[in-house]
């Protein structure tokens, strides 16, 4: 079972702070974990640096955080993985374009251009990316240039993506199939 939710910032005068951000996704997570009824599992980090639940194999969780925005996946199942990422739709069509020539492989900048919303379509196919990195656990680079939107890919990594359109971000997670 996968739980995604997401919860607005509290934002007064300015951006907040990479702490202030971590804290809210922390929070999320375990007003989810008890909403769920499900136990509080102490948090570690593995060698590359990515948070788990320590001595439990069937939950895992992931957040993703924005200037305005938290959001958290927590997976149930056997050996759980999850990645989640959030991303504001709002870059303009130069910009998607202009990120897209580093970062997305010829096919899905092909898609960009072809896009009839181009900022949406940038922020459906980033958090792919982001939440199969995050699902992989080491790292973006890894991952920037292969093409998450080909019909495929999922398929032939043994994956399910699940996204959402929220206050006015796109929000993905990455799970095992």
């Amino acid at each position: 079972m996968l739980l995604l939710e997401y919860r607005r910032l509290p934002i007064s005068g300015g951006r907040p702070s990479r702490a202030l951000q971590s804290e809210e996704g922390i929070c999320l997570l375990r007003d989810m974990l008890t909403a769920a009824g499900l136990p509080h599992p102490p948090i570690e980090r593995d060698e590359a640096g990515r948070p788990f639940f320590g001595g439990c194999d069937d939950m895992d969780f992931s957040i993703a955080h924005t200037d305005t925005l938290v959001a958290c996946a927590i997976l149930l199942q056997p050996h759980a993985r999850v990645g989640v990422d959030a991303e504001p739709i709002t870059h303009s069509p130069a910009r998607v374009a202009r990120i897209s020539r580093g970062f997305f492989s010829i096919a899905e900048q092909q898609y960009l251009a072809d896009a009839t919303d181009p900022a949406r379509a940038f922020a459906e196919a980033f958090t792919r990316k982001e939440a199969y990195a995050k699902y992989c656990g080491d790292g973006l680079l890894r991952h920037i240039k292969e093409d998450t939107l080909s019909p495929d890919f999922a398929a032939t990594r043994g994956v399910i993506f699940t996204a959402c359109i929220a206050e006015g971000h796109c929000i993905t997670a990455c799970r095992r199939a």
